[in-house]
């Protein structure tokens, strides 16, 4: 794995981001995703605990998205 090279300005980072970057990762970090593509047709109510609700509320609110 090749070491990452100081970069001193934008234009240098983005050619460098121009080439294949294979050598500068390390796979063994990544984790496997998967993403959902189908539409949402139905909703479901489900009862938590207030202070579940308002730790995911405030998780939500940390990560910029709605609860």
């Amino acid at each position: 794995m090749k070491k990452r090279p100081k970069l001193k300005s934008d234009k240098e980072a983005e050619k460098f981001l121009e080439q294949d970057l294979t050598d500068y990762i390390d796979l063994k970090n990544f984790n496997q995703v998967s993403f959902e593509f189908l539409p949402k047709t139905k909703k479901v109510n489900i009862r938590f605990p207030e202070q579940l609700l308002d730790a995911v509320r405030e998780k939500a609110k940390n990560e910029g998205m709605s609860y």
